[in-house]
């Protein structure tokens, strides 16, 4: 015979799991207010200021937003917030410090290319081009730069993908994580 769960603890865990997600929600919606408020305290404005740099015909969706009668801004204006304050990143906007640990370090490093006069060309024109040790060098500090801007570049755009589908759930996710 097989064993049923009792429903009024299955309603309990569901209950519980509610109030956590409730909880989490509440929490994220409270650091996004204090990043509004940071941002707009930290370039000297008004909410009503920042609506009016942003082009906007008021500012209800931040007062709205701020004074807790909605949950969230949507993205497109966290979007507009960024277009009217250029260097602005949607990271400030919604309070998150990504750790130094994520950021990969750029792969700098120093070369030095000798440039000497080149010997004469064969007649048969087999030996066109000849890359010194140097030069291979050179060529293989810039093939990982540029892997690793790549990579940034992945990143960046993996995680405002993140940040769109955390803002906006309707969003959906282009790529996986």
């Amino acid at each position: 015979m097989p064993i049923s769960p009792d429903p009024r603890a299955a309603a309990a865990v569901r209950s519980a799991h509610s109030r956590a997600l409730t909880a989490d929600k509440a929490a994220r919606a409270d650091r996004h207010r204090a990043a509004i408020r940071n941002f707009a305290a930290e370039h000297g404005i008004t909410i009503g200021e920042l609506a009016r740099r942003m082009k906007l015909k008021n500012a209800n969706a931040f007062y709205n937003f701020l004074h807790g009668r909605s949950s969230e801004l949507s993205v497109a204006t966290l979007l507009r917030v960024c277009d009217a304050f250029p260097g602005t990143t949607l990271d400030q906007l919604v309070g998150r410090k990504r750790p130094e640990s994520e950021i990969p370090a750029p792969a700098i490093t120093e070369a030095t290319i000798s440039i000497t006069a080149p010997e004469p060309a064969p007649p048969d024109g087999t030996r066109l081009l000849e890359t010194g040790p140097m030069v291979s060098v050179a060529l293989e500090d810039l093939s990982r730069s540029l892997q690793a801007l790549r990579m940034t570049v992945d990143l960046v755009e993996r995680d405002l993908a993140r940040v769109a589908a955390a803002l906006d759930p309707s969003v959906r996710r282009s790529s996986p994580a």
